[in-house]
């Protein structure tokens, strides 16, 4: 039976049977992955790279122009009444500027939507990231170590500002280390768009970041 190194966070020996290697190089055995999410070890054997493209919301982008327009109905609601219109009058005109504005906007809202995109791939230990923003596509190459992680909002992304309706602690942002005060908004990438893949996504990132701490510890 063939042997490989020691696992990577237990620093028990790998053999054939239990060895796992994840997306950032490293090997693991089964038992210390199946400690941290039940069934990551059959689901790093069945991917050779970890990726996930930003999800499709209408839903959330039609809640968000919703919001987006009750603010302004509150504040031009007010603005009437101040000005001497009666709560009907002031409801009826704001209450139609605002559908006629909704109608124009949530075509432009959906297109967005659709239009902008990041796909974020990591494999061998690499970290690639493919950004749609309107016309512009960007891709950012670097080491999963140069990365910091936290759960947050999407609209962190830049490609993501239709997202912001989404609740707090919905997706994982993955953020470059030691970044520069003018990019440091730029390479906020966010991943972890269903429960399924955040959860493999949050599993993955804390099994790299023990390892490298293992690492340094020794």
């Amino acid at each position: 039976m063939a042997t490989y190194d020691e696992c990577s966070l237990c620093t028990g020996l790998l053999t054939d049977s239990n060895a796992v290697r994840l997306w950032d190089g490293r090997d693991y055995c089964e038992r210390c992955l199946e400690a941290r999410l039940p069934g990551l070890a059959d689901y790093a054997r069945s991917h050779s790279r970890l990726e996930e493209t930003s999800a499709d919301e209408p839903g959330r982008v039609a809640m968000r122009l919703l919001a987006m327009e009750a603010g302004i109905f509150a504040i031009f609601f007010l603005v009437f009444l101040a000005g001497g219109a009666s709560p009907a009058e002031a409801a009826l005109v704001v209450g139609l500027l605002c559908f006629v504005q909704g109608g124009i906007q949530l075509p432009m809202f959906f297109w967005t939507s659709r239009r902008n995109k990041t796909t974020i791939v990591v494999e061998n230990g690499t970290v690639t990231c493919r950004r749609r923003i309107m016309h512009i596509r960007e891709t950012f190459e670097l080491p999963l170590g140069d990365f910091n992680w936290t759960i947050g909002r999407p609209s962190r992304d830049m490609a993501q500002q239709h997202a912001r309706l989404w609740p707090f602690g919905k997706v994982v942002l993955l953020k470059q280390r030691n970044a520069s005060f003018w990019v440091r908004r730029a390479q906020i990438f966010a991943c972890g768009w269903t429960e399924e893949t955040k959860r493999v996504w949050v599993a993955f990132l804390q099994c790299a970041q023990d390892a490298r701490h293992t690492v340094h510890s020794e």
